[in-house]
């Protein structure tokens, strides 16, 4: 720091506590991660402070469609929520699945897509404290984890793919992506997975 200021004006601002939504909780041995004001302002904003929460953040086995539903009249609200739900995504790997899964439908969005949107929206208002949890490690070890959802979407049968990443023990890296093409079994979309997951870590 001192080195830095010989040649540049700096300004110490001490630790960091809040940056572009994310805030930082210090801990013993580590810090974490969350975004627990940006949840508060986005449900505030749309008038959803007062939410009911729920243990999960979707109906389990229940996939949507686009033809679920009426039109809504004004997507405006639907498709500005899923924007912020995105970046809520910054820390919130456990919703990464729903919110990849209800951002399919913002070209023709429906009240059933904006029914899903909000048991999002009632998950993340009761885990709003929930975040990354980082901690020293002595190990540069990368571990990984993947998983598939053959044949989710209901309309075009293309499947889901999903890692996590790990660095001594740390989350690095994770993804929730619907891929291009039709795989014609459960192995081969396993094997995709895998392949996806590979990528990442070769490049890690």
């Amino acid at each position: 720091m001192a080195t830095l200021d010989n040649m540049f004006a700096l300004k110490d601002l001490g630790k960091l506590n809040y940056f572009l939504g994310t805030q930082v909780q210090y801990l013993e041995h580590g810090f974490i991660l969350n975004q627990s004001k940006y949840v508060d302002d986005m449900l505030q904003r749309i008038c959803f402070s007062d939410l009911k929460s729920t243990a999960s953040p979707n109906n389990l086995g229940k996939n949507l469609s686009i033809n679920d539903g009426v039109p809504l009249t004004d997507p405006f609200l639907y498709r500005s929520t899923i924007g912020a739900l995105q970046y809520i995504t910054n820390t919130r790997l456990n919703i990464t699945y729903m919110v990849n899964h209800i951002s399919q439908f913002l070209k023709a969005s429906t009240d059933a897509h904006w029914q899903a949107t909000k048991r999002v929206l009632r998950y993340i208002s009761g885990t709003k404290n929930y975040g990354l949890l980082f901690q020293p490690s002595h190990s540069l070890e990368v571990s990984a984890y993947s998983d598939v959802d053959w044949a989710a979407n209901i309309d075009d049968r293309k499947l889901v793919v999903a890692y996590c990443v790990f660095v001594g023990g740390n989350l690095v890296s994770w993804s929730s992506k619907k891929q291009t093409a039709v795989a014609r079994s459960s192995t081969e979309s396993e094997y995709r997975a895998l392949a996806h997951t590979t990528s990442e870590i070769i490049w890690l």
